[in-house]
């Protein structure tokens, strides 16, 4: 878990509330209008299986009378008509660390097949992509019913398969947890009936009270959950810059780069959350100003799996408990920005004023916000780029390895924005100057070697990049300090910053200030024997430094 909470634990906070611990139900949530990401509700869960002792304790009216309709995971539907990314708008629960947190689809990805005789809606659980259809068997003229429960889901786990299915669920009399839908005469209600009226498809009776829960055979319920399930063809489109336009590269807010482009009397900007495989922002152009109005549709985020949309907003802070700053935005009907047109430069002209980008249209959801904008024409020069922030480093775990967080500041020495895509950085160790080489062997999600790591370098486990925030996790178990530096190829020059060191938070030693090159590097077994590339488990790296000094340290492949 860890390997999650370094990067993601502020959006997760800042993005949900928290239960009260192990698989009970969230109560009283209060709502936030930050949408999860995808990553949020994914990557920090546990598999299934680990928590079945978990689920143990808080079995509520578990039945062994399971039977399902569907027994093998349906990953293709029959051919039929295609509903791609339409419009999803669906309440959702999902767990991570045995807490269960709610969510909320405003324009959510949904996708569904229908064929004469059923439709077959993928991914039916908004916190735990499936890859899988949940089917829905026509009874009638538009209405349709899924005969649940139906197998959803299968994982290995420990040499064990382990076989999960999506099941109709009720809300306990405590109001802690899901159990089966039990009957008077004590059978279990199973049947979850839909409508589809023209292009919209709605589930009639799941209003949270009843869900769709994931359950194992017992109806224990893992923490992922939908209800107020709607779905409908996506009505929208966004701009496109007209053929021939000349589109050149601006900074926005001088720590990211986007493409503009001016036609006439109108002004073009990429969408710089989607780039470019989204739409363009569309303002208008009077005199020496710029607005850029309304709603405006952007495509389809996949790593919030949902419709991307433009708002205007003000904004508003105010101080949290922790005495962090946080925001609160508002629709507008327009920003207005100053237009410089011989500097080449939009300057927000009001106060409080955003550019954000929303998981839905008609109301602040927002996955990116860029407050007071400012976008500048960029020209790339010659730079030596800032020095690296080192803002954290946690102890070396033998399960989880160490981590590194630290800031990499997109600008040269002078606080000029430089461009992202041409810097890199590397990692060092006491004192060294000779850059790291990251293998597979270590790092189990490379493919090669690697020393020089691109700035939004992200695996989404060992390397972490959001923004100008990185985390490196590396798996050294005795070393004095870790250095980073970035370095930057612009204007035909390429320069490095300082390298700038942290010492191991367990080390007695402090910081190292050797600075001796490094003429070779061996690996030996356990054992003593030397080997050419370490398997998994335990090994010694040996360094042999030019003055024939050597150094032992303990490392862990994966």
């Amino acid at each position: 878990m860890k390997k999650f909470t370094l990067v993601c634990l502020a959006t997760l906070i800042a993005s949900a509330s928290f239960g009260q611990k192990s698989m009970t139900l969230l109560k009283n949530a209060t709502p936030s209008d930050k949408a999860p990401s995808k990553e949020v509700r994914m990557n920090a869960r546990k598999s299934l299986a680990s928590v079945r002792e978990q689920l143990k304790a808080n079995r509520v009216a578990v039945r062994k009378d399971f039977t399902p309709t569907v027994t093998t995971s349906i990953t293709e539907p029959p051919a039929g008509e295609e509903h791609l990314n339409t419009i999803l708008r669906s309440d959702y629960y999902y767990n991570i660390w045995g807490y269960i947190i709610n969510g909320t689809n405003k324009a959510g990805l949904g996708n569904y097949v229908m064929t004469d005789d059923a439709i077959y809606l993928r991914d039916p659980f908004s916190g735990f992509p499936s890859r899988t259809y949940l089917k829905l068997d026509k009874t009638a003229d538009n209405e349709y019913v899924a005969h649940l429960p139906q197998a959803i889901y299968e994982e290995e786990y420990e040499g064990t398969t382990y076989q999960y299915y999506a099941t109709k669920l009720r809300i306990n009399d405590e109001g802690t947890t899901y159990i089966p839908d039990t009957l008077d005469d004590n059978t279990i209600d199973q049947d979850v009936r839909f409508v589809l009226d023209e292009d919209t498809l709605k589930a009639v009776d799941l209003d949270g009270k009843k869900i769709i829960g994931l359950t194992d055979n017992t109806y224990a319920w893992y923490g992922y959950g939908d209800f107020n399930y709607v779905l409908f063809d996506n009505p929208y489109t966004g701009n496109t810059v007209p053929d021939g336009a000349t589109i050149e590269k601006w900074s926005l807010n001088g720590n990211e780069l986007v493409n503009v482009a001016f036609v006439d009397n109108d002004v073009y900007v990429q969408d710089p959350v989607l780039g470019e495989s989204g739409y363009w922002l569309k303002g208008a152009i009077s005199g020496n100003k710029a607005t850029f109005s309304g709603m405006q549709y952007m495509g389809v985020n996949g790593d919030y799996t949902t419709h991307e949309f433009f708002l205007p907003a003000t904004y508003t802070t105010y101080l949290d408990d922790e005495g962090e700053t946080q925001y609160i935005y508002t629709i507008a009907d327009d920003i207005v920005f100053n237009y410089d047109k011989d500097a080449k430069k939009l300057t927000s002209a009001g106060d409080s004023t955003a550019f954000t980008f929303n998981g839905a249209p008609d109301e602040i959801y927002w996955i990116t916000c860029y407050n007071d904008p400012v976008l500048k024409k960029f020209v790339e020069v010659a730079a030596t780029p800032a020095d690296p922030v080192i803002t954290n480093l946690t102890p070396y775990d033998e399960e989880y390895g160490a981590g590194l967080m630290f800031e990499l500041p997109a600008v040269d020495v002078d606080g000029n924005f430089i461009d992202p895509a041409k810097l890199y950085y590397n990692i060092y160790f006491d004192g060294s100057e000779e850059p790291e080489t990251l293998s597979p062997d270590d790092y189990q999600n490379l493919t090669e070697e690697m020393t020089n790591v691109p700035y939004d370098f992200s695996d989404n486990y060992d390397f972490r990049c959001d923004g100008t925030t990185h985390v490196f996790y590396f798996y050294v178990a005795e070393y004095n300090n870790i250095g980073v530096s970035q370095t930057y190829t612009g204007g035909g020059e390429t320069h490095r910053s300082n390298i700038v060191w942290a010492t191991n938070p367990t080390s007695i030693k402090g910081v190292s200030s050797d600075s001796k090159s490094v003429r070779s590097v061996n690996y030996y077994d356990l054992s003593g024997r030397q080997v050419s590339a370490p398997a998994q488990g335990l090994y010694i790296k040996t360094i042999t430094y030019t003055d024939g000094s050597k150094k032992n340290v303990k490392r862990m492949a994966k």
